[in-house]
């Protein structure tokens, strides 16, 4: 592999790590504000696991319970969406030319 496809990989990964870390941090004060007990854990569960196995169940239980978020952290995680759509945006992006790059290099 070349130096350009592997730094590629590396920005693609660095993107998906940030996304993940944006994930943990919404879902950790969501779960702080409705009373769960261990919002970290809720948040390493949630943000943890691939195609959504942890999202799911976090979702199902934060139903229960009634939300007192409130105003700065509602803008808190409104600014962190923001940020983990960035990071969806950067993985895609960069997800794309890498596998472009590797298709034209090797096909």
């Amino acid at each position: 592999m070349k130096w350009y496809e592997l730094s590629l990989i590396g920005i693609t990964l660095v993107c998906a790590f940030y996304l993940r870390y944006q994930l943990y941090k919404i879902v950790e004060i969501d779960a702080g504000s409705r009373g769960l007990k261990r919002p970290r854990l809720w948040a390493f569960v949630a943000s943890g696991q691939e195609n959504a196995r942890g999202l799911i169940p976090y979702l199902i239980v934060r139903r229960k319970y009634v939300s007192t978020i409130s105003a700065s952290e509602q803008q808190i995680i409104n600014e962190r969406k923001r940020k983990a759509g960035i990071g969806i945006i950067g993985m895609l992006l960069f997800g794309l030319i890498t596998l472009a790059i590797l298709i034209f290099n090797y096909l």
